[in-house]
This record gives C-alpha cells, structure tokens and sequence, in this order.
C-alpha cells in the first residue's frame, strides 16, 4: 500500500517517542528527582527543544541539593518529634506530585501536540526500569555526600 503525503501539508509525525506524566510521577516516587530532570529532558529533546533540556538538568540537581539540606534539616532538628520518620514517606510523595504537577504546566500543551500529530510515548517497563537506575544513581550520591558531610562536621548527623 503507498501513501502519499502531500507536500504542502504541514503535518508530520513525530519520530521520537515522550514520557507521559503519569509515568513519570509515579518513576519520580520510585527513583526520586533526578528521574524528573531526565524525563523532562528527554522530552524536550523529543520536542525539539534541548535548550530547555540542560536547563530541565540544571533545575533538577538544584532540587536535589535543597532536598538532601531539608532531609538533613529534619533529621538533625527532629521537625515531627517522635513521629518525624513519617516525613520519610511525605517528602517522597509532595515531590512526585509536585513533578506531576509542574510537568503538566511547562509540557502539558507539548505533550497535547505531540500526541495529536500521531507521537508515540514510551512504555511502563522503560519508565519503571529508568527509575530504579536514578534510585541507583540517587542513593549513591546522598551517600558519598552524607560520608563527606560527616566527615567535615561531625555533628551534622544525629547519632
């Protein structure tokens, strides 16, 4: 079967697949912030928009730097008495929704676009599998920096 385009027709599929946000918020519980900036970069990057990706980068590590200062925050001034472990679940979820939220602000019109020219997204397993490789990536970062910070003061930590 040939099908034949018409030249002065503007449409054209989009060849690059996108994260939508539903997936991203629940990757984003899952594997934490540096999972949102990767998702919304790609997605700029899908939309023709990498200028916006390394800012999306930029923004994303910013978060992450003001998060572990919070959680540290919390833990060294005991924010929730006796019951402070439950911010442990409630940062987590402020942050996914959060992400959901702003991922619909600044890509929702994007997304729209894209799906209505025919754009595909990329499925669950990726988003899942992206996740856990950022929760790999995460930990190991507020690790090191939580053994440096230690090391530097010592009294940062609770015991």
């Amino acid at each position: 079967m040939n099908i034949e385009l018409d030249p002065s027709s503007s449409f054209e599929t989009p060849l690059k697949k996108y994260y939508h946000p539903k997936m991203m918020r629940v990757a984003t519980f899952l594997g934490g912030p540096l999972v949102t900036g990767y998702f919304i970069a790609e997605n700029y990057k899908a939309f023709k928009q990498p200028g916006k990706a390394g800012l999306s980068w930029f923004y994303s590590i910013m978060f992450c730097v003001v998060l572990l200062v919070v959680i540290v925050l919390i833990s060294r001034l005991r924010i929730g008495g006796n019951n402070g472990d439950s911010f442990k679940y409630v940062i987590p979820l402020l942050y996914s929704w959060g992400a959901y939220g702003l991922i619909n602000y600044l890509q929702g019109g994007l997304i729209e676009e894209h799906v209505n020219a025919g754009g595909e997204s990329y499925g669950w397993g990726r988003a899942i599998l992206v996740s856990i490789i950022g929760l790999v990536v995460f930990m190991i970062v507020i690790c090191s920096v939580l053994i440096v910070l230690s090391n530097i003061f010592p009294t940062l930590l609770p015991d």
